[in-house]
């Protein structure tokens, strides 16, 4: 039996008052902590339609705003999901690939996907990108395709074709000690569409 603390005087001291062990829930924040989830959770989808209305206009007229939804890939509008893409029946029998297609002789390695209008390819080439971009202006050049851009990419270049209701779009990269060329071609466009 433990005996209670005497003062000078020769009062004992009252005992502190016990609180249950049942933490936050007895001590009373329950409906501060619930109150704060529910603003939180309005707060979030009030947040989301301003940011929808007003981030256009913030994007316009501040620079940082625009590169930080840039960044962060601020995307506000679910209204309307993308479409899915649609498929194309083909082959991957380099065999059957189109005359007008043009394509890198003897790569160490090559694949391709046919469908009708369409051909994607991939080839793997022993050889500089400076070499391979110069083959495909060359040989496009030639088979009647015009160059309508060529840009520089990290470690390579695009070069985009167009010939007739044909395009062509060639990514020519370096891999050490490789290159890889991918191919993507399409028939039957119109020029809006280019």
């Amino acid at each position: 039996m433990t005996v209670p603390p005497v003062a000078p005087d020769g009062s004992v001291p009252a005992e502190p008052r016990k609180r249950s062990g049942c933490g936050c829930l007895a001590g009373g924040c329950l409906f501060p902590s619930v109150l704060l989830v529910v603003l939180l959770v309005v707060g979030f989808f009030a947040g989301r339609a301003l940011l929808r209305n007003k981030l256009p206009e913030w994007q316009d007229r501040y620079p940082a705003v625009d590169l930080a939804a840039t960044i962060l890939r601020i995307d506000l509008d679910d209204a309307a999901s993308p479409e899915p893409l649609e498929r194309f029946a083909g082959t991957e029998d380099p065999s059957s690939l189109p005359k007008w297609v043009d394509v890198f002789p003897d790569p160490a390695s090559e694949t391709f996907t046919l469908s009708e209008g369409r051909v994607t390819g991939y080839q793997r080439i022993d050889g500089a990108v400076d070499e391979v971009a110069a083959f495909f202006r060359d040989t496009m050049s030639g088979g009647g395709w015009t160059l309508v851009e060529e840009a520089e990419v990290p470690g390579g270049v695009v070069l985009r074709w167009v010939s007739g209701d044909r395009a062509c779009a060639i990514e020519v990269v370096e891999d050490e000690p490789f290159s890889e060329a991918w191919i993507r071609c399409v028939e039957g466009i119109s020029p809006v569409e280019r």
